[in-house]
């Protein structure tokens, strides 16, 4: 209801306003007039005879009411008596009334609705004109009438006539104008066919006036009334201005059948074409619209045909982008699909083995495209073996992943076979090279971890170097021997290499997409960059270190596309039971009493003896002394099986000493009860064993030995001094 009443309270002052405004611009245009141009009692020299119609058709009933008002107060203010005034009233009102009625309730050709008047058609030129002819014939006549009751003239009379031409001749050369006034100020674009007639319609009524000065000058030359005088004006006027308007609406007429009009409906239905957003372009409708202009032998008939040539090679166009389209989602679609089975191809669920804590791994692979040829794996030999693969294929894109899945499969399942690395990337670089027809290669690196002594035994075939993080110390790239890449060259041997981690140790694998990722400047990240980031978190697990080092990259490429695969792998080797557990004032190290695992329990001891200051000949001597002890536990305890040992490192602070516990669950076994050798005999003449105990008895300050609760417990002492 509010709604409604604030609508209405805006058309009540939008209507005053047009009220207003018509009434002020008629009696200011009408009352100089009257004054100074008057031609006899009733009628003068009267411009705003243009202003009713004009009014009526822009502003409707309120624009004629607005002038009709106007022209009331005129009349009383030019003495008029009132009974005369109020007569003319109905009269000037139905003036502006009957063009805004005929305008708008009279369509013509090619004309659904009657629209605001403009002057885009010859049909329109000649509605109004005609419209025009009407008011002003009824408006003369209904005048004629008035001036008759009151006895001033008849109704067929020079006065009337004078009128008549006033009002027709005035509304023609005004009030198109007027509403080209109108049109420029609402900023209407003019069409083609509209400007052509306004051009022609100006030069109309210019050749109008024209003929109206020379007019004028001629009569003024033969002395008579003011009335003949403007009634031969206005009639000589009239004349001219009808006799160009017929001639140019004639021209009109052929102009818009062969040019203008089929121009502007060519031009109106190629913006439509491209503007249009419907899924499906009515083509059908186009060529429809072209038929009518294809047969003219003229450029609009060369234009319509180019258009309907356009079109149908549009159709095959976007009949043909249309099938690409949805091929190439067919083929995006597969390559998603391939990249979800790559990914899952590749471990990637972390943690990996989460019952096992001699280790922790992490790994990451980022495709330059949908799918790479870049892989990563890692997986357990057997249960105390853990194997891990770093390899990149020649390529990119499809290619390179059907490789790489060819190649992960190979080198995994012939390392599960229980082969020796050097004999698994023989194998497998003979089975690639026998069905390589696009001769791509692969560049791989192997390792496996023997997780219970820490061996880490790899072959390289043409990758980069790993690089390594000992003892808590910064990553550095570790040299080893690189043979020659996998399917590259059939017979190729591969020689594997061996070292030794610590509880600790960490080990970085990765692909050339790491330091060979570009900025926007064509700068390489570079193996300095790639070190400099793993060192800035030494302390971090392998999952935090890669996302440390996956920063640094993306922050050096910046907004560059990536241009080949990322893929890095990191290990932490932890022990046997996890990194060497602190037990008061020392460290322990728990691991399979096997001979094999005898480099690692010296390693750890000597490490441990480094932390303390131990000078190096006591390191020496207590290094002999454990390879004597753990080699008799691994000979004797568990045998004909195996089992644990405890091996324990502690510092004594007063005096400072050295102390190192052996411990086991083996069967009773006290090496320090055997008899002592008779040094003093030939090597000949002494019976075989104990030597050794006795020179760990002569060199150590302090040897004891226990059995209790099961477990044979050793202990050694050595004092730093």
């Amino acid at each position: 209801m509010v709604h409604h009443r604030n609508e209405n309270k805006t058309a009540w002052k939008a209507a005053l306003c047009h009220f207003l405004l018509a009434g002020i611009v008629f009696f200011t245009v009408t009352m100089p007039f009257r004054r100074y141009f008057s031609l006899m009692e009733v009628t003068e020299i009267r411009l705003a005879a243009a202003l009713p119609p004009f009014f009526g058709m822009v502003y409707g009933v309120w624009g004629a009411l607005g002038c009709a008002a106007a022209n009331f107060i005129a009349d009383l203010l030019s003495g008029y008596s009132l009974s005369m005034s109020v007569c003319s009233f109905p009269v000037q009102l139905l003036m502006g009334i009957l063009p805004w009625f005929l305008w708008y309730h009279i369509p013509v050709q090619g004309e659904e609705k009657p629209s605001f008047p403009k002057m885009d058609t010859a049909w329109k030129v000649v509605k109004y004109l005609l419209i025009i002819l009407v008011d002003s014939v009824v408006t003369t006549l209904l005048l004629g009438m008035l001036l008759k009751a009151f006895g001033i003239a008849g109704i067929f009379s020079r006065t009337t006539l004078v009128m008549f031409w006033n009002n027709l001749d005035f509304s023609y050369m005004l009030g198109i104008p007027l509403f080209t006034l109108i049109a420029i100020r609402k900023g209407r674009r003019f069409s083609l066919n509209e400007r052509l007639i306004l051009m022609f319609l100006f030069l109309a009524i210019l050749a109008a006036i024209l003929t109206g000065i020379v007019s004028l000058h001629e009569a003024s030359a033969v002395p008579e009334e003011l009335i003949y005088l403007w009634n031969r004006v206005y009639t000589n006027v009239a004349v001219t201005l009808n006799i160009f308007i017929v001639v140019e609406l004639i021209f009109l007429f052929y102009m818009e059948k062969r040019l203008t009009i089929p121009i502007q409906t060519l031009a109106q239905l190629a913006s439509d074409y491209v503007q249009v957003e419907d899924e499906e372009l009515n083509s059908q409708k186009f060529t429809e619209t072209c038929r009518p202009y294809m047969n003219d032998n003229t450029e609009v008939g060369y234009l319509a045909r180019s258009y309907a040539r356009m079109v149908t090679d549009l159709d095959t166009y976007m009949e043909n982008l249309t099938r690409m389209t949805a091929e190439r989602e067919r083929i995006g679609t597969e390559l998603d699909v391939a990249a979800h089975i790559q990914s899952s191809m590749l471990p990637c669920i972390f943690p990996a083995f989460p019952d096992r804590e001699e280790f922790d791994i992490y790994a990451v692979m980022n495709p330059a495209r949908e799918v790479g040829g870049d892989f990563y794996d890692f997986f357990m030999v057997d249960e105390t073996h853990l194997a891990v693969v770093m390899a990149d294929v020649s390529g990119k894109g499809v290619p390179a992943a059907l490789f790489m899945v060819i190649g992960k499969t190979l080198i995994k399942d012939h390392t599960q076979s229980g082969k020796s690395l050097s004999a698994v990337f023989i194998d497998v670089n003979n089975l690639l090279c026998e069905s390589n027809s696009e001769e791509l290669f692969i560049t791989a690196f192997e390792g496996v971890l023997d997780l219970e002594t820490g061996e880490f035994r790899y072959v390289n075939a043409g990758h980069e170097v790993p690089y390594i993080s000992s003892g808590g110390e910064e990553f550095k790239p570790y040299k080893v021997r690189a043979g020659f890449v996998l399917a590259g060259m059939e017979g190729t041997r591969y020689r594997a290499g061996v070292m030794q981690l610590q509880a600790g140790d960490r080990i970085f694998l990765y692909t050339d997409g790491v330091p060979e990722a570009t900025n926007a400047e064509n700068e390489l990240y570079g193996s300095g960059r790639m070190k400099d980031a793993l060192n800035r978190n030494l302390t971090a697990g392998p999952e935090e270190l890669l996302r440390t080092v996956k920063e640094d990259v993306n922050c050096f490429v910046g907004r560059a596309s990536q241009f080949d695969d990322l893929t890095m792998l990191c290990v932490k080797y932890k022990g046997k039971k996890c990194e060497a557990e602190k037990t008061g004032s020392g460290k322990e190290l728990v691991l399979e009493a096997t001979v094999g695992n005898l480099e690692t329990v010296i390693a750890f001891a000597e490490k441990e003896m480094q932390a303390m200051g131990c000078p190096v000949k006591v390191q020496t001597q207590i290094s002999i002394a454990i390879d004597e002890l753990f080699g008799n536990i691994a000979h004797y305890t568990y045998c004909p099986g195996t089992g644990n040992a405890v091996v324990r490192v502690e510092k004594q602070q007063e005096p400072q000493a050295v102390t190192i516990t052996f411990i086991d669950e083996g069967k009773p076994y006290d090496p320090l009860s055997r008899e002592e050798p008779d040094v003093t005999l030939s090597a000949r003449e002494r019976q075989i064993g104990g030597l050794g105990i006795y020179m760990v008895k002569k060199s150590m300050d302090h040897v004891s030995y226990e059995y209790r609760d099961g477990k044979n417990i050793l202990k050694i002492c050595k004092k730093f001094f």
